[in-house]
């Protein structure tokens, strides 16, 4: 997905199924739960593809010392959280690019980013760039088959294999695949007809109906296993 596609998605499209949908939600308060285990107080956080910043929003309010900042490919939702968040730093962000070092973090928060950059070697070292020595990077990606409604959205690849996160500088913290039954299902389930559940539950306002059939999806979430499952979480320290 290009920058100009990107751009199109967060016209109003995308909002709602970022805040409502079980997947991104549940991703966010397995994130902040991760955070928690290595945030110290004072740090100061990146979010890197931090879309319309409201993982930020949740890490700021379980975190009230952490110093946040967000990226994004976006220019136009940069633009915007600029201007909603003025007291938060934002830049846009090509992360298949080389990247100056700049400023420099000692918590890194990556989620389903690195399966649409086309150069994922050069976003891992600009990921390792980024933060100081020591720092932990948080990375969500999806695992497991590719299907139609993934590449809808731009995924280039998927991770059934965890190697490519070894090595590059980093020491692997923790690996899961989390999402054992029920995530599963689900992936399973939107992609027997993915252009309705595209149209249905990814683009556009979410009715009464929507919202209450994706609370519902979200718990059982909560109920999922870290293991055998279509999401994978990975921890790595920059050595």
């Amino acid at each position: 997905m290009n920058q100009v596609d990107y751009d199109h998605f967060w016209d109003g499209r995308w909002q709602d199924m970022i805040l409502y949908s079980p997947a991104p939600r549940i991703r966010r308060k397995l994130v902040r739960k991760i955070v928690g285990r290595y945030f110290r107080p004072g740090a100061s956080i990146l979010d890197v593809g931090c879309g319309s910043c409201l993982l930020l929003k949740e890490l700021g309010e379980a975190f009230p010392t952490a110093k946040l900042a967000g990226c994004d490919l976006s220019e136009k939702i940069v633009a915007e959280n600029t201007r909603l968040y003025p007291h938060l730093t934002f830049a846009q962000l090509n992360l298949s690019d080389p990247q100056p070092i700049g400023q420099t973090y000692d918590l890194i928060t990556c989620t389903e980013v690195l399966e649409h950059v086309p150069d994922f070697d050069q976003a891992m070292k600009n990921l390792w760039n980024f933060l100081n020595p020591g720092g932990i990077l948080v990375v969500t990606v999806p695992g497991g088959k590719l299907y139609p409604i993934d590449q809808q959205v731009g995924h280039l690849r998927h991770f059934e294999d965890p190697a490519p996160f070894r090595g590059k500088g980093f020491e692997v913290l923790a690996l899961n695949y989390w999402g054992f039954p029920f995530f599963n299902l689900y992936k399973y389930l939107i992609n027997i007809d993915p252009e309705w559940s595209q149209s249905s539950f990814n683009e556009g306002a979410y009715t009464p109906k929507q919202k209450l059939i994706s609370n519902f999806i979200y718990g059982l979430f909560n109920f999922n296993l870290p293991f055998a499952g279509e999401q994978l979480f990975v921890v790595l320290q920059k050595k």
